[in-house]
């Protein structure tokens, strides 16, 4: 490992729904920030119900291997609880910082935000970054600024007339 290797800060990339390379902005910001760890991690302990099937499987373990080869072989594929894994790896590579791309299930959005909170009161750094969206559901807002049926995203055909314009919009903060 060269010196300046040494001298940059570990930037875990912990990959999720989105395996590509290209065009990747959790994957980008982190490669700008540091040396990055690239990870995935399979959550059933969180997942409950919606446990990828066998089919789901199949292919996630070939784009796991494809990936994998793509990173020269640097990929961890893990399985568990994000909850145990990533204090764990952010000891034992020493992590500055943590990144990923958001995921907006409610399952998911609940345990992020765990996640972060508890990343966050050790010291680490965490970003998450819209990865998949052109807005993310706390952006769009129906004309009188409600959020009701945007809430997850949600937009009835009858309402798509009502609903505001991108510079219309106002953001809501999702750091925390």
């Amino acid at each position: 490992m060269s010196t300046a290797a040494r001298e940059q800060p570990t930037i875990l990339f912990w990959f999720r729904q989105d395996l590509r390379l290209h065009d990747n902005p959790g994957l980008c910001a982190a490669v700008d920030a540091g040396q990055v760890l690239p990870i995935y991690i399979l959550d059933d302990a969180n997942a409950g119900p919606h446990r990828p099937g066998a089919a789901s499987r199949w292919w996630l373990h070939h784009s796991l291997t494809a990936l994998d080869a793509s990173l020269g072989g640097k990929l961890l594929a893990l399985a568990g609880d994000p909850e145990i894994i990533l204090p764990r790896l952010v000891r034992t590579y020493a992590v500055t910082a943590v990144h990923w791309n958001r995921c907006y299930e409610p399952w998911r959005i609940t345990r992020d935000r765990q996640l972060k909170q508890m990343l966050t009161d050790a010291g680490i750094e965490v970003k998450s970054h819209n990865a998949s969206l052109l807005w993310e559901p706390w952006e769009v807002r129906k004309a009188d600024g409600d959020v009701e049926l945007a809430e997850y995203g949600i937009i009835y055909i009858d309402e798509i007339d009502k609903i505001a314009t991108k510079g219309d919009m106002m953001g809501r903060d999702v750091s925390g």
